[in-house]
């Protein structure tokens, strides 16, 4: 398995239970941090 698919995933179900502005606070918390194409 590919690890940026997993991580991916992983932030895809994160964000589907977090509320709008959970979701631009975490935007902001992993910044450049993770890349665009991943997020």
């Amino acid at each position: 398995m590919d690890d940026n698919s997993h991580l991916r995933r992983i932030i895809i179900k994160i964000q589907a239970r977090l509320s709008d502005d959970d979701r631009k606070y975490l935007h902001f918390f992993f910044g450049d941090d993770i890349p665009r194409r991943i997020r």
